[in-house]
Order: structure tokens, then sequence, then C-alpha cells
């Protein structure tokens, strides 16, 4: 198919109907290769569709300008939308197409549209719900505050769903060190400790344009007791007590900034694909522990399992794991990632804590699983 925003619509009654996305575009594809006439009801969305942008304001009518004129006789209609204006166009043409009694496939979204209400994939349903709802609302919000307020709700329904509850911070704790965090986190409990999911706006509006953080924080207390027997720069002594954390930013998993309803709610429907596959992994000690080996070598993940601030971290996770890899991990943190550019004092402090941690570990500390 043509790499461009193109729909295909055909009549509901003379196809087989589509039981999945891949269906409909298998069938799509088909249709767009056969010679045909079209339908009234395919004819008249395009003259709607010209009608309804006729009423819009001159950025959407310039957009659409092209709209419905180079279409083709063909056993499907097909309509390529432009990159201005295009969720404010799909939703009309789904609205007409669904009154038709027609099927609507977007082969750039990946969604395929059944009369009379019917979306596919159905876990798309809740994202299509939500960018017409918001195409409703006011303009894009034009301050950070504003895009807070609109944005942690939809962010919080989607962490609802897997049980992270919202939490009001109460104490200075949990925010040292980071600049501008939101004071509203969620939390839900795991077999080992506590999972937490925060985000952080500053500094990231830029005409317009958004780029908000939004962190998984692990706490899990048998580590950090641990550790905190031992003089090393600990990660979370200046962030809430968290034994590891990731971040997902909107500009690495979108490729650009945050700056519409789309993009927003894609932002939020690849967290919920990402953030919460993490977190399901990092919910039991083993389980994260054979994560962060599995990619210790990753390039396009920032795993820290090599970081000088978290290989105590790591090597204590390996050892409560009963790791089958723990002595190979021992021997690769004697000398982690980074420890190259600290100090000499900070150098030789972490070797002298790193053997007796280690010895502590080997000696005194049962694996739990």
């Amino acid at each position: 198919m043509a790499n461009r925003h193109d729909i295909y619509l055909w009549e509901m009654g003379k196809h087989p109907i589509p039981k999945s996305m891949e269906e409909a575009r298998d069938l799509a594809e088909n249709l767009a290769e056969q010679a045909g006439i079209l339908s009234p009801a395919l004819l008249s969305v395009i003259d709607q569709a010209k009608a309804y942008i006729a009423q819009q304001d001159a950025q959407i009518q310039y957009a659409y300008r092209w709209f419905g004129k180079e279409h083709e006789e063909k056993a499907c209609l097909v309509l390529t939308l432009p990159d201005y204006g295009t969720e404010l166009g799909l939703r009309f043409i789904v609205q007409t197409a669904m009154a038709l009694d027609l099927v609507v496939y977007d082969h750039e979204m990946r969604m395929v549209f059944l009369p009379p209400n019917t979306v596919l994939p159905i876990e798309a349903d809740e994202y299509w719900d939500a960018l017409c709802e918001n195409l409703d609302k006011p303009a894009f919000p034009t301050t950070d505050n504003a895009f807070a307020q609109w944005f942690e709700p939809h962010l919080a329904k989607m962490l609802a769903k897997y049980g992270f509850v919202d939490r009001i911070i109460t104490t200075e704790e949990y925010i040292e060190g980071y600049d501008g965090i939101s004071k509203k986190y969620y939390a839900r409990q795991v077999e080992s400790g506590e999972q937490h999911v925060w985000v952080s706006y500053s500094a990231h509006k830029h005409t317009a344009e958004y780029r908000p953080y939004v962190y998984l924080g692990l706490l899990y207390p048998k580590i950090n007791k641990i550790l905190n027997q031992f003089n090393f720069e600990l990660p979370y002594k200046g962030g809430g007590g968290y034994t590891y954390q990731h971040s997902f930013s909107a500009s690495i998993l979108l490729g650009k900034f945050v700056s519409n309803y789309e993009l927003a709610l894609s932002y939020i429907s690849l967290l919920e694909s990402q953030l919460i596959g993490m977190a399901k992994t990092a919910s039991t000690i083993k389980n994260l522990d054979a994560f962060l080996y599995r990619e210790k070598e990753s390039t396009h993940i920032k795993i820290a399992y090599k970081h000088l601030a978290y290989a105590p971290f790591t090597l204590v996770l390996s050892r409560l794991a009963n790791s089958p890899n723990f002595g190979e991990i021992a021997e690769q943190l004697a000398n982690p990632q980074n420890l190259a550019n600290d100090t000499e004092d900070n150098k030789a402090r972490y070797h002298i804590e790193y053997e007796k941690l280690l010895k502590y570990l080997r000696e005194e500390v049962k694996p739990l699983v």
C-alpha cells in the first residue's frame, strides 16, 4: 500500500466481514486492485466530507484542497488524508460511513471501523474514543500547567487498569533532586516491594510543544536494607529510595515532541505497551534479574546494568534471585561502566565497598528464590 495516510471504504454487505485488522488489510489491498464502479453511498462520503471541510477554518480547508479529486473507479473507495487536520477529517468520514453501512480501514493508524460502531483491534477502541472526545475540546494547551492538568487524568486512567493508584507526594524526599516533577505519583504493590510511576515536565515546553518524561521506579526494601550497610554512592539517596528506575521520554518514544492531542494519546498508548510491559517483567526479583541480565548489552534500552550507581544494586539483586550468572556478574561489576571517569577517592571507595559487599553476599545472604 502507499506510504501515505490512505483510508479504504467498501460496502458492508458486499464482501466478507473482517474479523481482524489483518483480514481488513488484506481485503482492502485486493479491492484496491480490482476495477469497479463506486456506489452512490461511497460517492456520497466524498461529497459530505467536502461540505464538512468547507465549514472549517482556512488552514483545514487549504490542507484538504486536493481531497477526493484523485479517487479512481475501483472495487473500494480509496481516500488520502492530509497531514494537517487528519483526525478531524477521519472522524467525520468514519461517522458518515457508519451511517451508510460502510467499512473503513485506516492503513496508517492500523484500525478498522465496522458498522454500526465497532473498532478493530479491540484494544484500539479506547484510544479512538479518547481521540474523538478531544477533537471537541478547546485548542491544545499552551502552558505547562494546562498540559499537565489534561495529561495526567488520561495517564491515570490507563495506569488504573493495571492496579496503579494515584497518591499525592507529601514529603520532599520523593522529589529531592527532581526539578519540576509532578507532585502526584501512582503506586501499586508487587511481590517484593512497590512500583511507582511519576511524571516530569520541567523545562520541556518549547513553542507549545511538550516533552514529558514518565518514570517507572522500583522500591525493593530487602535490597535497600542490604545496600544501606555499605558506603556506596547509591542512586536513590536523592530520589525517594528507588533502587531502580527507568524513564520513558515522549520525544524518544514518539520521535517528536507532543504538540497535539493525537500525539499525546499515542504517547500514552506506547506507555501502556512499554512501561506496563517493563512493570510486569519487574514484578518479582527473579524476573527483574533475568530481564536486566538479558538486556545488559542492549543499545536501544538504557538499562543500568553496568552503570556505576546501579552496579551494587544489580549485584544484590542477582544474589537474592539466585541467579546462575552471579559469579559472572560479580566479575563484570567489579569495574562498572563510568567508574573510569570518577575521582580517585571514589574509585578507591567503590573497590573497597564492593569487595565488602561481595563477601557479605556470599557468606551472609541466602537467596530468596
